[in-house]
């Protein structure tokens, strides 16, 4: 059988050289792993990015360039589950993105770049279903956006930054089929974008930001048919962009924002055929985009803004055959870009706006192989770009335009792998970008020329070898993790980032032996976890910070020589639930308050003794969702089933028995998606297979026999990527 990775169908609702060094900036997850990133913007000389932890999920992150300054902004959703920061887009001194806290949905939020100032500013759709907003622009002050409801579907929005202005500016599409806004630009001061109004096709529409003033420009496209305007950008008075009217196919067009003003500019394949005018970019006060005329192919072409100064470039790669410039990128006087050349491959190449200034750069791969290249970004009056070779796999590299002055900053990923740099972005005279060394997995690069700017928050606390840090936790403007000292063992360290601030917090397992400190969170301004003394072994503990508040809550299964175990610990509301065996009841369900008396066992699922044995319900894989803590558990009558708990005895309860009688379902892999609890469970009759639950019995439901029969499809990995559910199965 093949395996497959799988997405949820029910959840799916691009001279002289600056030689920098590509340097490691911070192991944000400091176990080998690999963070994610998928939306970085830069505002005030600080960045901040979404960064996936195991402790946090993915939330929004800080980094001013340092590996001390870089640290987690806020977790919008507590705990392990994902807010899920999307759509970054700065504004002035704050920025706007999409964010789900675990009760709204994904919904509008800012930030000024501090935790308090990082706010929600609207729940548009009312509800855990959230609006996604999305496509922020900003013109005269105002963000634009587009947000969902359940009223008026996916429409045009705008927000000053306040709850009260955060409003609809039009339903374009009445009722709830949605218009869906795309391409948002700016031509004179006015917002320029795509929509469709259910009668006439996706078309070029207008906004002064009033209901009254979101208008139509033209039916280019007549009837329902789309024209799909594409690639928008001002230049000399007029917007320029790619449409068809269903006549003389994709071609180049221009609208001065009237009716009779939007007309074809210029009819590049006369055939009837699709020129396809596309990376439409200002040069040098020229037009600069690629055109196909069905003579040369796709290549590159410059406007000046006439039909008769619209001209063809060169043929880079010769005939009709394409050499498809893309990534156009103007650097001073030069325009940067890659094309392909059947003897030279996919390579890059640049122009000074003439023929003859139209060359290669370098045949970075020799011969006809490519080196396919991406990223083009301005550095420093250079080019800094991703490149990928066969012998070095994908690498950052820069230009200065010559062939001599075109390098690899870094084989960060030594051999042919390659660190696959992505998520690029400039801040004053460094370039950031997320990349995999193999070693710390994806972690956060910059390449600013020197090498002394950037290195590791946390250095090894032991001469003899790695001190292994973590796992890390944030709390408060600390950090806390375990390492290991020759002399110490695995011990309670803590941080504020810089080295001075770095320091072990107690040892409290005195001597080498380790008390290997495990399971962080907070409650108020404590920090507790599970520890072992040696003396009163595995039992919770918790810590303010200061060697001497690093104490013991409770000895839960009291004496020298056993162990209560605390596992799995979860905030819930102003408690902690956990795992714990206190000698009598077996492994149950406790919950703190905090203080020793506080510190009960919350319900004993199975109880009774087998022979001497007390029985345990184990409970296992705790997950909050709501106000409501999932996990797994047996009694005496239904095996391992779904539980879940209010933080009461009564609220505690089994969801459902899935597999029913003793054969358990063995529920696995709970996963928060848009506040409904995933995960795998075993049936008789299914096998291993997807399940859901919203917490109820008749809402806990198999979501697909995706192998039909008893054998089951085992799904593993089960991973929230922004509200939308992978996994692998069979």
């Amino acid at each position: 059988m093949k395996t497959r990775i799988v997405i949820s169908a029910s959840l799916l609702l691009c001279s002289s050289v600056i030689f920098s060094q590509a340097a490691f900036l911070k192991d944000i997850y400091q176990t080998g792993g690999s963070v994610s990133y998928n939306s970085i913007v830069e505002m005030n000389g600080v960045m901040y990015f979404n960064n996936t932890d195991i402790f946090h999920g993915n939330e929004l992150w800080v980094t001013d360039g340092t590996q001390v300054g870089t640290s987690m902004l806020v977790d919008i959703k507590p705990g392990s589950s994902s807010s899920s920061p999307s759509s970054l887009y700065v504004s002035g001194n704050v920025f706007y993105f999409s964010a789900d806290d675990g009760v709204t949905g994904q919904e509008l939020w800012k930030s000024d770049g501090t935790m308090a100032g990082t706010v929600m500013v609207k729940e548009i759709y009312p509800g855990i279903t959230g609006s996604s907003p999305s496509s922020f622009f900003t013109v005269g002050g105002v963000t634009y956006f587009s947000a969902t409801t359940p009223g008026e579907g996916t429409e045009l929005w705008k927000t000053d930054g306040t709850e009260a202005g955060t409003l609809l500016v039009k339903d374009i599409c009445s009722g709830p089929e949605p218009s869906s806004p795309s391409n948002l630009a700016v031509y004179e001061n006015t917002l320029y974008f795509v929509a469709s109004d259910g009668i006439t096709g996706r078309e070029l529409w207008k906004s002064d930001g009033t209901e009254a003033g979101t208008t139509l420009v033209k039916n280019i496209y007549s009837g329902l048919a789309d024209s799909n305007p594409n690639f928008l950008v001002e230049y000399n008075g007029f917007l320029y962009f790619s449409a068809t009217d269903g006549i003389k196919g994709y071609e180049l067009w221009r609208s001065d924002g009237t009716v009779t003003g939007t007309t074809l500019f210029m009819d590049i394949s006369s055939m009837g055929s699709n020129s396809s005018p596309s990376f439409l970019t200002v040069f040098n006060n020229k037009l600069w985009f690629r055109a196909n005329n069905y003579t040369n192919g796709r290549e590159l072409w410059s406007s000046d803004g006439t039909p008769a100064g619209t001209t063809f470039i060169l043929d880079i790669n010769p005939g009709t055959a394409h050499s498809s410039p893309s990534f156009l990128t103007p650097i001073g006087s030069t325009l940067y870009f890659t094309a392909l050349n059947t003897a030279k491959g996919l390579e890059l190449w640049k122009t000074d706006g003439t023929s003859l200034g139209t060359v290669i750069v370098k045949d970075i791969s020799a011969g006809p192989a490519s080196s396919i290249i991406y990223g083009l970004t301005p550095l420093n009056g250079n080019l800094f770009m991703i490149v990928y070779t066969t012998e070095y796999g994908r690498e950052p590299y820069i230009s200065d335009g010559t062939d001599a002055g075109t390098v690899m900053l870094s084989d960060i990923y030594a051999g042919s792998t390659g660190s696959n740099p992505a998520y690029i972005l400039t801040s004053g005279s460094k370039v950031y970008f997320a990349a995999s060394d193999g070693v710390n997995g994806t972690e956060i690069y910059s390449s600013d020329g020197t090498a002394a700017g950037t290195g590791l928050a946390f250095k090894p606390l032991t001469d003899n070898g790695s001190s292994s840090p973590g796992p890390f936790y944030e709390s408060g403007d600390r950090v806390y993790f375990r390492a290991y000292d020759d002399g110490l063992g695995r011990e309670l360290y803590t941080s504020d980032g810089t080295s001075a601030g770095t320091s072990l917090l107690k040892d409290i397992s005195a001597g080498p032996v380790s008390s290997n400190p495990s399971y962080f969170v907070t409650l108020g301004s404590r920090v507790f976890f599970s520890a072992n003394d040696l003396l009163l072994n595995y039992e919770l503990w918790a810590t303010d910070g200061t060697p001497a508040g690093t104490v013991m809550v409770k000895d839960i299964n009291p004496g020298n020589t056993v162990s209560s175990y605390p596992t799995f610990l979860t905030l819930l509301g102003s408690s902690i639930l956990f795992a714990a065996d206190d000698g009598t009841n077996g492994n149950e369900l406790w919950i703190s308050d905090g203080t020793e008396g506080g510190t009960v066992i919350l319900k004993d699922i199975y109880p009774g003794v087998t022979g001497t044995t007390p029985n345990a319900s184990s409970p296992s894989s705790l997950l909050l969702i709501g106000s409501t803590v999932y996990f797994t558990a047996s009694d005496a009558t239904s095996g391992t089933e779904l539980w879940k708990s209010d933080g009461t005895n009564a609220g505690t309860v089994m969801v459902k028995d899935i597999n029913p009688s003793t054969a358990a379902s063995k529920p696995s892999y709970l996963t928060d998606i848009n506040c409904t609890l995933y995960f795998t469970a075993n049936t008789t009759d299914s096998g291993i297979e997807l399940w859901k639950s919203d917490g109820t019995e008749a809402g806990t439901v198999l979501v697909k026999d995706i192998y039909p029969g008893a054998a089951g499809s085992s799904p593993v990995y089960l991973t929230n990527v922004n509200g939308t559910l992978f996994f692998a199965a069979t």
